[in-house]
C-alpha cells in the first residue's frame, strides 16, 4: 500500500465531487493529511478526530459519511 499524494487526492475529490469547492485551505489540509499519514498517522484515527472535532464545534450539525456523501452527489451510497 503506498500514501496517494495531495494530488492524487485532489483529483479523485474533483472526479467524485465535480461541482465542491477546492481552494488554498482544503489542499493545505489534504497536504497535512499526507504529512500526517507519512509519519505513521491512520486513516482511521485522523477521521474520528475530525468527527469529534466537528461535533465540539457544531453539535447540531454534525452529520455522518453517508449523509455527505448524499449531499454532494444527490444520492445515497
Amino acid at each position: 500500500m503506498s500514501i496517494p499524494t495531495d494530488q492524487e487526492i485532489i483529483a479523485e475529490y474533483r472526479r467524485q465531487f465535480p461541482g465542491a469547492g477546492l481552494g488554498e485551505h482544503e489542499r493545505a489540509f489534504l497536504a497535512i493529511i499526507v504529512l500526517a499519514r507519512s509519519h505513521g498517522v491512520g486513516y482511521g484515527w485522523m477521521r474520528q478526530a475530525i468527527g469529534l472535532a466537528w461535533k465540539l464545534d457544531d453539535p447540531v450539525g454534525y452529520i455522518d459519511d453517508d449523509r455527505i456523501v448524499e449531499l454532494h452527489t444527490g444520492h445515497g451510497v
